[in-house]
């Protein structure tokens, strides 16, 4: 199987909280990545559901961010928990520097900040 994955992932648990105009909820991550972040969730949501989302990052305050699910694991994954996976949408280069910052590409973060991208 070919990886499509442009970042590499943090296995980290975080507090998220995630909401669109139907639900609100909290809970935690599996792992996490500037692309995107797996959500571990019983939850129901439809595939291309469009979720606002505050992550917290080992800080006070959370990163604010939006993202769409992209797949969603009932157990047919069994490396993972049941849950869906969520690809970011349009980050704020902050957000985006302080994500790379996380997981691990600073060299990432510094051309971001340097606008050399």
């Amino acid at each position: 199987m070919v990886e499509r994955r442009f970042y590499s992932r943090l296995k980290r648990s975080l507090r998220i909280q995630w909401k669109n105009q139907d639900l609100d909820f909290l809970g935690i991550t599996s792992d996490l990545c500037p692309g995107g972040v797996f959500v571990v969730s019983d939850a129901r949501l439809p595939i291309h559901t469009v979720l606002d989302m505050e992550i917290w990052l080992e800080r006070e305050l959370p990163v604010r961010c939006r993202g769409e699910v992209i797949w969603i694991n009932r157990g047919q994954v069994v490396s993972y928990p049941q849950g869906f996976g969520v690809q970011f949408i349009d980050l704020a280069d902050d957000v985006l520097a302080t994500l790379l910052m996380v997981c691990g590409d600073p060299h990432g973060a510094s051309r971001l900040c340097e606008g050399i991208s």
